[in-house]
């Protein structure tokens, strides 16, 4: 009975400091963040294009990415690119890596 009083006893000391331990590590770092960060810089905010605007002539970056294409797939088939179309990258590289597998 004497050696369960005595390890209980062990165990409630190393949690306490283990404890104790952490919570100066957290103020530690709730210390350091004025130090490292650095608040992230309002972007200005971009205007949509005008419809009334003329558009750019991107008939040879097309035939670049319609040769591109031809060439990975290794295609004789016609293929007709009309228009290319940026996508914002929010999904994950992991995400990504997964929609390309499933394409081929």
């Amino acid at each position: 009975m004497e050696k369960l009083i005595t390890g209980l006893q062990i165990t409630l000391i190393g949690m306490g400091i283990v404890f104790i331990i952490l919570y100066l590590i957290s103020l530690v770092l709730d210390l350091m963040r004025p130090i490292f960060y650095k608040p992230e810089k309002q972007k200005p905010e971009q205007k949509p294009a005008e419809p009334n605007q003329p558009e750019k002539d991107d008939s040879e970056l097309i035939a670049v990415i319609t040769a591109a294409i031809t060439a990975a797939t290794g295609t004789t088939k016609q293929i007709k690119v009309t228009t290319i179309k940026r996508i914002p990258t929010t999904t994950p590289v992991w995400g990504l890596a997964a929609r390309q597998e499933n394409t081929r």
